[in-house]
């Protein structure tokens, strides 16, 4: 199936921006310009503000030139109180060209609310950018944060237009468009993927097949594993039909989405705990389809879910798990952004315990990750490369024709099923999966302990449970 992405209200959007832009044209008889006139083609940080007060708006003048598909370059406003603005970033997949001029640009920083600026930040890979000079204003502008953020949300909108054109001259199968993390300011995504993130447009994917673009490469090998594997439709648990007593609903074994993570850096808790979840249901053989808390696991093992954070490791989640197990969500609610009232209840309904995990180990070869994602069931998995570092459960795979390649599936933590084509296994920095033994429980701290539905329903004379 090939994927047409339709953008609608460009003109529309280009003719509001230009209307911001006739804003900031009115109040420059207060702007002032600062010569630069410096070119970078590595990371840089300037300091051209020394007898500058305070702004309300700034935007630069300069060139590009952008070598591969994986260059980035990206200009950082940082105030006193270390506040951090995006002034303006590219990359190819939101450029119109490789070699290009900008001309008063600004992306979050078009309306400031009297902020003192620091300094500049450049961001460089494999590109040079000449900074030629840089205009600021300085005159009052009332509701400076409401307009700021929407001329920063027409800027996305601009960029979704260039990138699903970019998307279709590639060849590629998967829409770009407008998703909560494309919503999340610099400072925020800053929180959640640290100063150097470039996601090559993983932050804009709504569905298709998504291209991944390491810097590291496997070679093609022919598979000796069966083509197509997805938790969600074994045994027909996504099949809604009489006398399924597999059914699970949608997405079979795999729990629906309950929450989102927001913009707090919690994707680890998030994708243990969907593992847990989904696991819970393989393990008792029952469609129990349990709402877990992420809470739990991310301030109980990291001690930093009231401040923005950076995450935790899968390894220090799951052995949190193991010495403390996981109670129901409305025990402890997740609430973004990344602060909140709510502390633990003191009797939960559940609480789930399992007995240990297992770092999977993917040999430099996809087959191994695949028969150990059939063996033992869905797969947390952190991807960590330099442009990349999120945490999501692998719940299958198919064989894409279109592309040749194989297609994971994954559940991410945006409300969203993710599928990905990835070059190279050294991607899957880490995976993990949990073992069963006799420690894997569900406890009702009132009343019984929950029991293994153990029943021989194909009648082939063999009794079993979980995976």
């Amino acid at each position: 199936m090939r994927y047409v992405s339709l953008i609608t209200h460009t003109h529309t959007a280009k003719a509001v921006l230009a209307v911001f832009c006739l804003m900031v044209i009115s109040i420059t008889s207060t702007a002032q310009t600062i010569s630069i006139n410096s070119s970078f083609n590595a990371d840089n940080e300037i300091y051209p503000f020394s007898q500058v007060d305070s702004i309300t708006g700034l935007y630069v003048i300069g060139h590009i030139t952008l070598y591969s598909d994986t260059s980035l370059v990206r200009i950082v406003l940082v105030d006193e109180n270390n506040i951090k603005y995006m002034v303006y970033e590219t990359y190819p997949l939101i450029a119109t060209s490789m070699n290009f001029d900008i001309t008063n640009i600004c992306d979050e920083t078009c309306f400031l609310n009297e902020i003192t600026p620091v300094s500049l930040i450049i961001y460089v890979r494999q590109a040079s950018v000449t900074l030629q000079s840089i205009t600021y204003l300085t005159q009052f502008v009332e509701n400076a944060d409401s307009l700021s953020y929407q001329s920063k949300r027409l800027n996305d909108t601009l960029k979704v237009q260039n990138m699903s054109s970019n998307i279709a001259d590639k060849g590629w199968n998967w829409v770009a468009g407008h998703t909560p993390l494309v919503k999340m300011t610099y400072e925020e995504k800053t929180n959640q993927y640290g100063d150097y993130y470039n996601l090559q447009g993983f932050d804009y994917y709504i569905e298709g097949i998504y291209n991944y673009i390491s810097q590291y490469q496997n070679e093609r090998s022919v598979s000796n594993i069966v083509e197509h594997y997805d938790w969600r439709n074994r045994h027909g648990a996504n099949i809604n039909e009489a006398g399924n007593i597999y059914y699970g609903g949608l997405y079979g074994w795999i729990t629906p989405f309950f929450d989102g993570q927001g913009s707090c850096g919690s994707c680890t808790a998030f994708g243990i705990t969907a593992l847990i979840e989904s696991m819970t249901n393989l393990y008792f053989n029952r469609q129990y389809q349990l709402d877990l808390s992420e809470m739990d696991v991310w301030c109980g093992c990291s001690g930093i879910c009231f401040g923005m954070g950076s995450g935790i490791k899968p390894s220090t989640a799951l052995g949190y798990v193991i010495n403390h197990g996981i109670v129901n969500e409305e025990c402890y609610k997740y609430e973004p952004p990344c602060s909140t009232s709510n502390s633990i209840c003191s009797n939960p309904d559940i609480r789930i315990t399992i007995d240990g995990y297992k770092t999977v180990n993917n040999y430099n070869n996809f087959d191994s990750i695949k028969s150990q994602l059939i063996r033992y069931g869905p797969l947390a998995q952190w991807l960590l490369d330099v442009n990349l570092n999120h945490e999501m459960l692998l719940i299958g795979y198919r064989y894409d024709t279109e592309t040749n390649a194989t297609v994971w599936i994954y559940k991410d933590s945006y409300y969203n099923f993710r599928e990905m084509i990835i070059s190279s296994t050294d991607v899957m920095h880490q995976t993990h999966a949990v073992t069963q033994g006799s420690n894997f429980g569900m406890h009702q701290l009132i009343g019984n302990d929950y029991d293994r539905n153990c029943r021989d329903y194909d009648q082939d004379g063999y009794y079993n449970w979980g995976v």
